[in-house]
């Protein structure tokens, strides 16, 4: 294959021509793919295919591919440093949205069982994975797209895929803890999981709110606020359906009191100071 690419170097001496970039980008990406195959393959001859250890031996792959492009370019002079915009774009775009779709899929639909290990939230195959996949493909967004214009945009895609995995890792913690079955039925219908999501909701969004408000960041105080108001529709809608009158009342009322306080000491920063800092 090495030499269809410089046969393809030597065919093409425009390199702004895109059957140029996509036969250097076709070669990235199907070698990434042979690689995440043959390790799911091997994976599956040593482990039962319901282990996390099989999964996280998929996202071997796709974490080294960026690692080298986005880091050490300059370990393969040819091709990858030589023509390392076309690499780190073109080449590294799709595996990058794959990884993220494999994250999401993976994140929510496996148990995070490690058998003989014992599950340590964070501390699993499958969550040690996604967060070596989080990281580098984060820094690979703001080492080489991230900008005045649309950092707010790549800010928000980083924040909501952090925030959306960390929701399933509080779902396999309680699984594994609490016993409540990994499916969406179950766990959606379980006062547990409902009681945990609007304390870690509140948590965070108390967070962001005080953060931004330190930092003069408006976009992100404005979130912090929004993810404590989708807490209080969601007690409203599903929390608190079945409880008495007076509970919810009680319960609003100390909602109520936690913005007032939140409010207070974390100010939504005005437009004119917002800088980005």
């Amino acid at each position: 294959y090495i030499g269809v690419l410089q046969e393809n170097e030597d065919l093409f001496p425009d390199k702004d021509n895109w059957l140029f970039k996509i036969g250097h980008a076709g070669f990235l990406w199907v070698l990434a793919g042979v690689f995440v195959r043959e390790l799911n393959w091997v994976g599956l001859m040593y482990v039962s295919e319901s282990s996390s250890w099989r999964y996280a031996a998929q996202a071997i792959a796709p974490i080294c591919f960026i690692y080298v492009i986005s880091e050490k370019k300059n370990l393969l002079p040819w091709p990858i440093e030589k023509y390392h915009d076309l690499y780190r774009t073109w080449g590294l775009i799709p595996i990058a949205l794959c990884s993220w779709i494999w994250l999401m899929i993976t994140n929510w639909s496996h148990d995070g069982n490690a058998s003989p290990l014992p599950y340590i939230p964070l501390l699993n195959p499958l969550e040690l994975s996604h967060i070596g996949m989080l990281f580098l493909t984060s820094h690979w967004l703001i080492k080489y797209f991230f900008s005045a214009e649309d950092r707010n945009f790549i800010g928000g895609l980083i924040g909501g895929t952090v925030f959306i995995w960390l929701n399933g890792v509080l779902c396999r913690a309680l699984h594994h803890y609490l016993g409540i079955p990994f499916n969406f039925s179950s766990l959606f219908g379980a006062v547990e999981v409902q009681v945990a999501f609007s304390l870690f909701w509140t948590i965070l969004g108390i967070v962001l709110m005080t953060y931004a408000s330190k930092k003069k960041q408006r976009w992100l105080w404005v979130t912090g606020a929004t993810l404590l108001g989708v807490v209080v529709i969601k007690m409203f809608m599903i929390d608190l359906s079945k409880t008495e009158t007076m509970a919810r009342v009680i319960s609003f009322i100390g909602v109520g009191i936690l913005f007032l306080i939140v409010g207070y000491f974390s100010p939504i920063p005005p437009k004119t100071t917002e800088t980005g800092a």
